[in-house]
């Protein structure tokens, strides 16, 4: 999955580890290496992406073998890694206990999730964008375009030129006044890494003058599906040559089409 990091924009030295053990998951073995990320250097969600990523390297390494092709993989990876997000940073929130009150903002962050959906399409047009404005090395891409990219202005100002094609449809669910400020809100103080915490003070800032209001777990889960829509264009862009004509030897073992696309993530 080394091709990944070739598109891997502002990826930031923090981590996002609630799902990212390896230790009980059935797809990280032989040779998966789970987002093959340049030295082994941390980036924003590689934890909670490395099931997907492992998924992801069987089907290239084993997808002839079951009549998978290389776009049903990507677009399989695509899916899961989005599907992580949305675990992490949306079911949690809509589930409460029968008879116990539901959360603050429940119902806004499912239509949160409705919103970022409808707005896939002008986040690929400008991640390409980014990618066109640059030339990779052709000997290592993935290492130059890792230090090219390893900035928060980057991030914050493509997320933000994101969130403001989105403003319109935002500012039916997030009223301004209706939320506590990102200086007061709790969701800060729990926030892991000083670059998130720059991120959310930063788009936070930036987003009020667009009459929106978003708290900073508004923000993460933004940001997750930013760097899942970067994972998915790294794979289809630069994915290609890893894509395996003759299958690996492992690939017949039980415990492969578990890990293909179909199969619960």
């Amino acid at each position: 999955m080394f091709y990944i990091v070739a598109v891997l924009m502002a990826s930031l030295a923090v981590g996002v580890s609630a799902q990212g053990s390896t230790k009980n998951d059935t797809c990280y073995r032989y040779d998966v290496d789970g987002c093959s990320i340049p030295f082994q250097l941390p980036f924003f969600f590689k934890d909670l992406f490395t099931h997907s990523c492992a998924r992801h390297d069987i089907c290239y390494h084993c997808g002839v073998s079951y009549l998978i092709g290389r776009a049903t993989c990507d677009l399989s990876f695509r899916n899961d890694t989005t599907t992580s997000c949305k675990k992490r940073y949306i079911n949690t929130v809509l589930y409460y206990l029968p008879g116990v009150a539901q959360p603050p903002y429940a119902h806004n962050r499912q239509r949160l999730a409705e919103v970022v959906d409808n707005h896939k399409g002008e986040l690929v047009l400008l991640l390409e964008e980014e990618l066109r404005a640059f030339k990779p090395s052709q000997s290592n891409p993935g290492v130059s375009v890792y230090f090219i990219f390893f900035n928060i202005p980057r991030t914050t100002r493509v997320l933000i030129k994101w969130i403001e094609l989105m403003k319109d449809d935002l500012s039916n669910i997030t009223k301004v006044g209706e939320r506590a400020t990102i200086s007061e809100s709790d969701d800060l103080k729990n926030v892991e890494g000083i670059a998130e915490k720059i991120i959310c003070k930063t788009i936070y800032a930036a987003t009020s003058l667009f009459g929106i209001r978003l708290d900073c777990e508004d923000i993460r889960y933004m940001a997750c599906h930013f760097f899942s829509e970067v994972y998915y264009l790294g794979v289809h862009v630069f994915g290609g040559p890893h894509y395996l004509k003759a299958p690996e030897f492992y690939c017949k073992e039980d415990f492969v089409p578990k890990c293909l696309p179909g199969s619960p993530l």
